[in-house]
Formats: structure tokens, sequence, C-alpha cells
């Protein structure tokens, strides 16, 4: 059997599948060079281009709003390369979206974006696959669509086919379209199906679809010599150059070579493209729909889970590993998850928020989709994984943004900048508005564009950088410098839903499932718990300052002692899980203690020592409690009387308690029998037992030192040790002395320097 037999059955399913579609043009072009109206025209010459955005759609120019909108616009992700089964889940999602549109709605609008794995573009792509897909977006069910293709990045292989088959095709500046041959032999059959694609939706002549597919035929552009504009190939180019008709030629590949065109000569040159755009935003604008309407959400059916990872406190490396472990945890197990970020930060780590906000963007939206919840507040820099989760959800009382734990210098601020906008670009969403959450002093204005009134979020930088800045129109100033509310995130269409609680997120999105909660093992994460709670740390200070004053107030260290350093420890070590607390906390404690020793038992009476080291020590509970030294923001200078009052607090409350345990331990029932009744001031017999102690009978007496007096020590006098003291020189231990005073009990001494 010849390749000829065996392409008779897919040629007669072809002609049936496209049997009302005019497979040949009665029009002097001819059946290979077919290119729509609008196609002819943008490309009768130079001087008659489009612009970059192309004339206005009518169906552009008519959004609709609220939920009629969103009902009428499909927007899908196709997976490149289309292998396997992608064509039937694609055809599946449509006719179920295609279902649930009412039959009264205008004509809806699907948008399809072409996403590559990897660099490849769509090489690869099944031919068989890729035809059926192209076939039943140009069938006659999918004519009540205008269907879109999204070329963001490149397509090439047979995956071309999808793109020939829809009605419009929107690229970017990035963009790169063809070639569709990937090396196997090209039969006939493969040319027919190209050719009938093109065919039937005219946005690429048919001659063009070949020369994307087929090496041995040459490709042009020719200008007729009535000005007229077309596209050849092969023996028609040929058999056009012999008549003499040609004025001007312009080869797009030779033979050998393959046709393939980037974004903008596709647009602008050829006008095969109906819209020239940067990013999903732009092309919302173009075909005149809310931007937050083109997200692939439409393949979280019923069976897809529901998984919640909890980001609390202050941002440090440690929460957002755990994070990023948790949720890839959770996705080894299948996909088909809805990832929920509930967030109650007031950041901390600007270069850990962005990773963990890289890490969110990059998901495959295939297996997880993520939504952020804040009810409370997201300040500073968590709010970058807020922004880079598919979907945002705040309460009414919800804070985004604004001054937070860390205050970012300008070279901090532009060391961030190009992370910034390369996270901005893969979220689909516009830089400026991340920088203004890092950036108090950053601007951002309301823009309008002319023509089509799309409104959106751009600093000066941003707005000059677009393709064309000089259509969009700076407007008021974006209030950014004390973060977003929650209505103002709405007015901005930052906001997918509202919600007061996380339970209420599953039915958002019509799902039922339980949500799962994704957290550690139960005993570290009942730990972290209770570090994180305000009053565990108070109650440690308060617990060390009462065991110190405590351990100070009787000789020796005993057990108030080694509670008080097991308290300190354990305060350190809340703040460090906190993420408060650092090498440089712990050596400021550990030196101002050091420093204390030195006052108390190698130099005292100096007072540098000693204060210095209790100015140290109480400096580092400050700090441990707080992730900056001096405030910076507003939220920083709330936060400084805070963690202040807090030491305070702790130190005066350990105060008290020694008072009122002196003054009434000895009172209370269980405690009574640990402790002895304060002396009675009043007693008669008071004065006469301390007055039993005389030593005035050792007046100008000589003894022998037995210990080091400096200034107190001990003196043997005959039999009789007696505890003595100088007037402040120091005597070694054996040295002679001559008691020179006598009061009560106490016997001050003065040192022999020879024999009596």
């Amino acid at each position: 059997m010849t390749s000829f037999d065996r392409s008779i059955p897919f040629i007669a399913i072809m002609a049936c599948v496209f049997g009302s579609a005019p497979v040949l043009n009665a029009r002097q072009d001819g059946p290979n060079d077919s290119p729509s109206k609008d196609a002819r025209s943008d490309a009768e010459g130079p001087e008659k281009r489009p612009s970059d955005e192309g004339p206005p759609l009518e169906a552009a120019t008519q959004p609709t709003g609220g939920s009629s909108e969103a009902a009428s616009v499909i927007f899908m992700e196709v997976p490149l390369p289309i292998e396997e089964n992608t064509d039937q889940i694609l055809r599946a999602r449509i006719e179920k979206r295609l279902n649930d549109i009412p039959s009264g709605t205008s004509r809806p609008i699907c948008v399809l974006e072409f996403v590559a794995k990897d660099d490849r573009g769509g090489a690869g792509s099944s031919f068989e696959r890729s035809l059926g897909l192209a076939r039943f977006l140009a069938s006659d069910r999918m004519s009540r669509l205008r269907t879109v293709a999204y070329v963001p990045k490149t397509v090439q292989g047979h995956a071309v086919l999808a793109v020939l088959a829809c009605e419009e095709i929107a690229v970017t500046e990035e963009s790169r379209f063809g070639p569709a041959g990937t090396g196997e032999p090209v039969d006939a059959f493969m040319r027919d199906a190209y050719r009938h694609i093109a065919e039937r939706r005219r946005t690429i002549p048919s001659a063009v679809a070949l020369g994307m597919l087929d090496r041995d035929l040459e490709t042009a552009r020719i200008e007729l010599l009535d000005g007229t504009i077309r596209y050849a190939a092969g023996a028609e180019l040929a058999e056009l150059q012999a008549g003499g008709a040609v004025s001007k030629i312009e080869t797009l590949a030779a033979k050998g070579d393959l046709v393939q065109f980037q974004g903008r000569a596709l647009r602008v040159k050829h006008g095969f493209a109906a819209h020239l755009v940067a990013d999903r935003k732009e092309l919302a604008g173009a075909i005149g729909v809310s931007p937050d309407l083109l997200r692939d959400a439409s393949d979280m059916d019923a069976d897809w889970t529901v998984a919640q990872v909890d980001l609390k406190g202050r941002i440090t490396a440690e929460q957002v590993n755990r994070v990023i472990h948790l949720s890839q945890d959770r996705l080894r197990r299948g996909p088909g998850c809805l990832l929920v970020l509930r967030i109650e930060s007031p950041g901390g780590s600007p270069a850990d928020s962005l990773r963990l906000a890289q890490y969110l963007a990059g998901l495959d939206r295939r297996v997880a989709r993520t939504c952020a919840f804040v009810s409370g507040f997201a300040r500073g820099d968590a709010a970058l994984p807020a922004f880079a989760c598919d979907d945002l959800i705040l309460g009414e009382q919800a804070l985004v943004g604004g001054p937070g734990e860390r205050h970012l210098s300008a070279v901090e601020l532009e060391q961030l900048g190009e992370p910034l906008k390369e996270l901005a670009k893969s979220a689909q969403r516009d830089w400026s508005l991340y920088r203004a959450m890092l950036d108090p002093k950053f601007q951002v204005f309301e823009c309008r564009k002319a023509g089509t009134g799309e409104t959106r979020y751009f600093s000066r930088a941003e707005r000059d950088a677009q393709i064309d800045p000089e259509q969009w129109t700076l407007g008021a100033a974006v209030a950014t410098e004390n973060g977003l509310s929650a209505s103002d995130a709405r007015k901005l269409g930052l906001v997918r839903f509202s919600a007061e609680r996380v339970e209420e997120i599953p039915a958002l999105y019509g799902l039922q499932e339980q949500t799962e909660v994704l957290q550690a093992g139960w005993m570290i994460t009942r730990i972290e718990q209770l570090a994180a709670q305000a009053w565990f740390s108070r109650t440690l200070l308060f617990v060390a300052f009462f065991a110190i004053i405590s351990e100070a107030s009787s000789p020796g260290i005993g057990v108030a002692g080694f509670i008080s350093a097991i308290s300190f420890l354990l305060y350190f070590w809340a703040q460090f899980l906190n993420g408060t607390c650092g090498w440089l906390e712990v050596l400021l404690f550990l030196g101002g203690f050091a420093f204390l020793m030195i006052e108390l038992f190698v130099l005292p009476g100096f007072g540098v020592f000693g204060v210095g080291g209790a100015v140290m020590m109480i400096a580092s509970i400050v700090l441990a409690s707080q992730t900056f030294i001096l405030p910076r923001n507003a939220y920083q200078l709330r936060e400084m009387p805070k963690s202040m009052l807090a030491v305070g607090m702790a130190g005066m409350g350990g105060l008290a308690a020694i008072f009122l345990l002196q003054r009434y331990i000895h009172r209370t029932p269980w405690f009574r029998n640990m402790a002895l009744p304060p002396p009675d001031l009043n007693d008669p017999d008071l004065e006469r037992r301390e007055s039993l102690v005389d030593f005035a009978y050792l007046a100008d007496k000589v003894g022998v030192a037995t210990t080091l007096i400096a200034p107190s020590g001990k003196a043997r006098f005959g039999d009789e040790i007696i505890d003595v003291i100088t007037e402040g020189e120091v005597v070694a231990a054996a040295g002679r002395v001559r008691v020179v005073d006598v009061r009560g009990n106490r016997v001050l001494v003065r040192a022999m320097n020879g024999p009596p």
C-alpha cells in the first residue's frame, strides 16, 4: 500500500469535518494565498502598517462587567508539547465551560495561552494530537466562540497547527512563531492538513503555513504591479514570477529553510497577529475583558483537594524553608491541589520573602493553584508571596504592604530591583506595586490607555518601558506608603475573593473537600506555637529577673541562679524561633554578664564594667524581641516601646515579687514553713541580743591575718579568729595587723609593717 493509499481515509475524514469550509477560493489570489482581509490591508506597504496595538476590534470596545463578563470569557493554558491526551483534556474542559455559558450570552471569548515546559516551545508535539486539537478549534461548534491564541514566547513544531486554528493571534516582543517542520518526513496528508486549517481560519495564508512545514518549498512575500501584497510558495511562486506581474519580492524562506517569525514582525510587518502586547494584562485590555479573567482556574474539578500552610510571625529562612518543604511534600502525593497560604506576618526578610514568592510563582498550574489568604496583615516584604499567588483573598480588616519589620536601604532596594521585575513578570503582574510594598517612598500612578480606556498601575519607569508609553496617561498617585487596605486592593483589581475565615475558601472555588492543614510533627508544631506567644517570652523574662534578684539577695550560687539561667536560655531560644534573635543579641548578653562578674569579683568599686555590663544585657534582651536596632519607619516606632515596656515590666515585676515575698511569704499557708518571719523592730530584747557581741577587749591587740583582707577578711587574735576589715588597704594572708578601732562587732585593723 502506498503512502497515498494510506492517506485516503484521513483525507475523507478531513473532507467531512471541513465540508462547510471554503477549501478553494475563487479570487484571483488562488487557494494558497488567502490571507484575511485585515491581514491583506495591514500588509499593503510600509506606509499603511498598523500600530503595535493594531486597530481595535469591535468586541474589544464593548466589555461587559460583573458575572456576565466572567461567564463570557474562557481562559486556558495549552501545555507544550502537545502529546498523549492533551487535545482530549483541553476539548473536555472547553466543552464543559461552553455548556455552562447561558444561551443568551453575546459571543464568548476563548483565550488559549500556549505555554512550553522548556525552551523548545512545543517542538516534539504529536502531529495527530495537534491536528485533533486544531480540528476541534476550527469546528462549527467552536464558531460560537471568538478564539484567541496567545503566544507569549515560542511555539514551534506541530503545535503551530493549534495556533493556526484560532481566529486571532496575540504575540509579544519575545514571541517566536515557527517553524512547524521538525525533521520528520512530510507527506501529502500533512500538507493537506496544514492547508485546510489555514484556509479555515484565514489568519495566516496557507502558503505561509506550508512554508513553515515543508523545506522543499520556497516561500516569499510579493508585491504585484498593482500594489497588492500576496504570499506564495512553490510552484505558484514560480508561476507568478514567470508571469511578470511581480514588482517586488521578499523571500521568507529559501529552499531547505523553514518560515518562522518574530512577534513584532508577525503583527507589524505582516499583519497576521491581531495584537502585540507585553503580558496578559495588556492582552485583557486589547480584547476588552478584566485581567482577573485571564487566569486558568477552569481545571479545578470537584476532585481537587485543598491544603493550607501557615506563614505566621516574622519571616525567616527557616520559616520559608518549612513552607516550601511542606508544600513540596504535599504535591508529591499527587496533582490537583489548591494550596492556601495563610499569611499573618510583619515581614522581616525581603530575600527570603522573594525566594518564597519565586517558588509560588513557578509552580506548575496544572498540578497546583495557589491563593494567599490575609485576614490580619501582611506587612512589608510579607506582601511579596501574597501577590505571587494566583489569587489574593482578603478579610475586611486586612492590610497588605506598608511599613514592616525590615527597613531597606537604597542599595538593598536597588539590588532587589531586577528580581522583583522577574517575579512580577512570571506572576503576570506589574512590578511597580511589588516595589511599592517594600519602598514607602516609591510612587505608583493610575495610568489609562488612550483609545481602550484600560487602567493599569505603573511607576514612571515602568510606564516608560511599555511598548507605547505615549499612549499611557499618568493619573493620580496611588497611596501605598502605609500599605493597601482590603478596599484599596479591590479597587486596584488585586483581590479575587473576600473571606473572613480560611474555612470559607473551598466553597469559593466550588470545592467540597475538607482543608488539610500542612504542618510539621505535632511536637515541633506545639513548641513553635508556644514560642510564638507573647505571654511566653514575657513570663520567661519575669521568672529570670525574679530569680536573679533572689539569687543576688543570698550568698553563693543556688537554685535561684540556676532557674534564672535556664529562663534566659529559653527566652533567647524562643526569640530565635521567632526570627528576632541572632548571634549579636547572644554575644551582647554573654559579654554583659562577663563584665558584671568582673565588676563584682575582679575590679570592685570601679563602676564602668558594672554599668556597661548591665546596659549590654538589657540591650540584648530588648533587641532579641525585634528585628531592628533603631526604628526607621512607623511600624518600628510602634514596636520599639512595646519591646522596652516588656523588659521594664518584667524587671519591675521581679522586684515587686521579691518585695512582696519578703513581707508576706511567712503568712501564706503553703510557703510559711519555707521562710523565717522578719524580725520585729519593736522587740525590746532585740538591742540586748545584738549587744551581746562585743569585741571591745580586742582594742590595740595585734594579730595575724588568716585570709586575704581586701578590705574584709579574717585574723587570729590568740585562739580566736575574728572577722575584720581595713580602711581600704589590702593585707596579705599571714600579715600582722593591729586593731585600731572597735564598734560593736565591727573590728577595724591596720597592717603592721614591722615588729610591734
